[in-house]
């Protein structure tokens, strides 16, 4: 019995969605965590005698913590289970969030954000190639964007809680609570997650163990004599050779660089238009309006393009979604005269660059065999992370140089439209692909 081919034809039961509720729980989880530093740093420069600008240095620790553990923790988890590693890395970001609340010293808290970092990262691939794994092939594209969309959800709950808990608790309260929180979660995980049934099959688990996971998913009896396979030569093991492996080299390139520019433009966005919105004359409750519609914007998004790639094709969207954020982006900084315009810009912006990378996530879960499935991901999400810090950096000097706002923002829809390009030639790799019968890149 295949047990990949035996999940992509399964219907959708109460089994799959206790797994996808789970990983969406982590996911959820993950993006609370992420956003809990931001609106509490002035709160803690001021407790431990630290500058603002300190913190530039701890924001970009955890962001390289987010990338080597993307890295590192996606091969690990195709290697030892993803089961396994979703718990540990689950466990650590809850107790180093903990230890944040604790700490006396800049060092201290470098260490401990860059830790956090760390284990987010690498609990990203994980709960996206599990989750991907128990999904039926028909439903997996519109479920793996939902999935991402707990991450952007998560995080705007994180910055209310922070925000509002300084005012009442302190800013250790909000560290308390999401470290309270994802202890709680790991023990869900440890007594309700099942490990991927096909690393199982690979590792030689026991049949019994096996057939109790098969049992629940088609909800059958299976006889004792049936043998359990998966249908991937790869199987034997994770590595990063395996992704340029079988003519998979053009395609993960492709992928790669897509990640890449998507990810530096969502951050660009998120991260300096606050504080462009006022250099042109807003105010900072202007400016923080525009990050919440942008917010909203990137829920919304996150959410539909699954259901609208599956409707319309993956790649037909997705090439519209890039060429979409090129125009709110570049909108961004033309529309400034009017706040009505900028929040519709950032809005849009939200939506269709948030959209966007939720696609680019669902290709990557969609395209690699089983056996390297988190590896894949691991590396997509951790060149995206590589986007999202030199994006920032470039801005920046961008500014220094006395550029204007509206010529930072039409510079950045240039990634945009070269992404929406790259997308183009990805199409045609994976059409290529799929009239040869390959295994990969074959989705849309």
């Amino acid at each position: 019995m295949n047990v990949v081919k035996l999940i992509e034809e399964s219907p959708l039961g109460a089994f799959q969605i206790r797994v996808f509720g789970l990983c969406a729980l982590v996911a959820l989880i993950d993006g609370f965590d992420s956003q809990l530093l931001g609106p509490a740093a002035r709160s803690i420069a001021q407790s431990l005698d630290l500058r603002v600008a300190d913190f530039g240095s701890i924001f970009s620790a955890s962001q390289v913590g987010f990338f080597i553990g993307a890295l590192v923790f996606g091969p690990a988890a195709d290697r030892w289970g993803r089961r396994r590693l979703l718990i540990a890395t689950t466990s650590v970001f809850a107790i180093f969030t903990l230890f944040t609340a604790l700490a006396h010293s800049f060092g201290s808290l470098l260490l401990y954000r860059f830790i956090v970092g760390l284990a987010l990262g690498g609990a990203s691939p994980s709960f996206i190639g599990l989750a991907a794994e128990y999904l039926p092939l028909q439903r997996r594209t519109q479920f793996v964007t939902i999935l991402w969309a707990a991450v952007p959800l998560g995080g705007m709950l994180g910055s209310a809680a922070s925000t509002a808990l300084i005012q009442t608790a302190g800013w250790q309260a909000s560290f308390y609570i999401g470290g309270i929180v994802p202890l709680l979660v790991a023990l869900l995980l440890i007594f309700f997650l099942p490990e991927s049934i096909s690393f199982l099959v690979t590792q030689g688990a026991s049949p019994a163990r096996v057939r109790a996971i098969v049992e629940k998913l088609t909800r059958a009896a299976i006889k004792h004599e049936d043998r359990f396979i998966v249908d991937t030569p790869e199987a034997q093991g994770a590595s990063l050779k395996e992704l340029f492996a079988r003519g998979r080299a053009v395609p993960t390139l492709y992928l790669w660089a897509l990640c890449f520019m998507a990810w530096m433009a969502l951050i660009v966005v998120s991260f300096w238009t606050p504080t462009l919105i006022q250099n042109v004359g807003f105010s900072a409750s202007a400016a923080a309006a525009t990050l919440l519609f942008n917010n909203i914007g990137a829920v919304v998004g996150t959410v539909l393009i699954g259901s609208l790639m599956h409707r319309f094709g993956h790649f037909r969207v997705l090439i519209l979604s890039f060429f979409a954020s090129a125009w709110a982006v570049g909108a961004l900084g033309v529309f400034t005269a009017v706040f009505s315009h900028v929040a519709i810009s950032s809005t849009l912006a939200g939506f269709f660059l948030s959209a966007s990378c939720a696609g680019l996530i669902a290709i990557a879960a969609g395209s690699y065999p089983v056996s390297i499935r988190s590896t894949g991901i691991g590396w997509a999400i951790g060149v995206g992370r590589i986007g999202s810090i030199v994006g920032p950096l470039l801005a920046g000097h961008l500014l220094s140089l006395d550029w204007s706002v509206r010529d930072i923002y039409l510079a950045l829809s240039v990634p945009c439209l070269c992404a929406a390009v790259l997308v183009i030639l990805l199409r045609h790799s994976a059409s290529s692909r799929a009239r040869s019968g390959r295994d990969a890149f074959s989705v849309g």
